[in-house]
Order: C-alpha cells, then sequence, then structure tokens
C-alpha cells in the first residue's frame, strides 16, 4: 500500500542517515556547515572534510582532517590513568568528581594522524599545570617573544635541530574570549639526524593550565597537508 511504501521509504533514508550511507549524512550536513557545527553533528559525521573533537571536561575543541584516526596508544592510556585514579580513590570514584590536575597523566590529552603511518604526521593537544592566576600573556610574553622563547629553550639545539619561525599572531576565542597565539615554524635535523618538518602551534590558558595544540608534518609533504592542517589550528577554541 502506499502508506506502507512511504513508511518504508522513510525507514530506509533514516537507516541511511544514522549510518551515512554512501556520504549521505555528510554530504547533507556540508550544505549547511554552521548549523551542523553548531548542533556539533560534526564529532560524528565528516563536514565538508573534516569531523570534530570535544575535549571531554570541556575545555577545547577542534576540527581535524576527516582522513586522520584517533591514536589508540593515547587514549587507551588515558582511560587506563582515569580508570586508576578512579580506583586508588573510592571517594572521588562515588563523587563523580574529576581528578586534580596533578594527577592527569603524562603526554598527549588526544592526537590524531593518518592511519597505517608513523608519528611524522599529526595533531595532538598536550595540557599542563600553571600558577594560579596565571594569563598567557603574563607567563610567555607577547605573541613573538613567546614564539622565541618556546623555540629557543624548547626545540632547537645547536648542532642538532635548526629552528625558523615563520609566523606569530594573537588571535581570540570565538566563544570564550580568551587570548590564543598561533605559531608556524620549521625544524631541520643536523648532523646525524637530518630531517625537516613543518609545524603549526596554538597555545592558550584557562583554568590554570596551559593548552597547546600542534600539528606536525614532514616538510615533503606540507603542500598537501597545508590546507587541512591551518584549518584545524584556526579551528582550536578555548570553551571557559
Amino acid at each position: 500500500s502506499p502508506r506502507r511504501i512511504a513508511t518504508a521509504t522513510l525507514s530506509s533514508t533514516a537507516i541511511a542517515l544514522a549510518a551515512n550511507f554512501l556520504g549521505v549524512t555528510s554530504g547533507l550536513l556540508s550544505l549547511f556547515p554552521e548549523a551542523a557545527r553548531q548542533q556539533r553533528l560534526d564529532v560524528a559525521y565528516p563536514v565538508r572534510g573534516f569531523k570534530r573533537h570535544f575535549d571531554p571536561q570541556g575545555r577545547y575543541t577542534f576540527i581535524f582532517p576527516m582522513r586522520y584516526v584517533a591514536d589508540q596508544t593515547v587514549y587507551l592510556r588515558n582511560a587506563d590513568a582515569a580508570y586508576s585514579r578512579r580506583t586508588q580513590d573510592p571517594l572521588l570514584a562515588a563523587s563523580g568528581l574529576r581528578a586534580t590536575p596533578a594527577a592527569k597523566s603524562s603526554g598527549p590529552d588526544v592526537a590524531f594522524g593518518p592511519p597505517g603511518t608513523s608519528a611524522e604526521e599529526n595533531l595532538s593537544v598536550v595540557s599542563g599545570p600553571l600558577r594560579p592566576g596565571s594569563s598567557l600573556l603574563g607567563t610567555l610574553g607577547p605573541p613573538e617573544q613567546a614564539a622565541d622563547k618556546l623555540l629557543r629553550e624548547r626545540i632547537a639545539k645547536p648542532g642538532e635541530r635548526e629552528v625558523t619561525l615563520l609566523h606569530a599572531s594573537e588571535r581570540r576565542s570565538a566563544g570564550s574570549g580568551l587570548p590564543l597565539y598561533a605559531f608556524e615554524y620549521q625544524v631541520r635535523g643536523l648532523a646525524g639526524k637530518r630531517f625537516e618538518a613543518h609545524f603549526v602551534c596554538v597555545v592558550g590558558a584557562a583554568r590554570d593550565t596551559l593548552f597547546t595544540l600542534n600539528a606536525r608534518v614532514p616538510e615533503a609533504r606540507w603542500a598537501e597537508a597545508r590546507e587541512g592542517l591551518l584549518a584545524a589550528a584556526a579551528s582550536f577554541e578555548l570553551l571557559e
């Protein structure tokens, strides 16, 4: 009957949308990207070639190329650390409260990269504690000074690694209004460790925590990865 045909058609459409069959859902959402992103639908479905990550603690968000997948080593390590904290502290488990920053495991909060490849190309976020009441400007200074401090003290190494700063700027998080510093730089290995890599990073401070989104790709693949990684960096926002 017409009613059964209509019901079957609607059911098939719903299933196709839910499963993103042949990219139908992504295609439809890409027609209205801003609305899809506001509803956080890009967490589940790619929108115009990107998916979104929301920090489980509600601290930050960013988009990443849809061809990237989550680094399971990082995910499982963080999950194991969270489980250990809950089992070691029965009161924390019973209350449902988050652990203090001091109990956080070392390493990235989250990392993404192309499947089946090494860490030569990846996108990650690292967070670390700041003194209470610290600001981005007070901690690192203005953008160019911050970039110089980061590259000179943390990355460059005489005789081993040469660093070239390409760009340093400041912008504001769209929702929270918190300042963010963006850097683009190249690293070249010297002596026996020959390599060339391109980096884009975004740094911000909130909740007495310093957050750093860092994207890395071999210089030989920068032209191919450039658009996606710059879009990811531009999308990074501190939520509060």
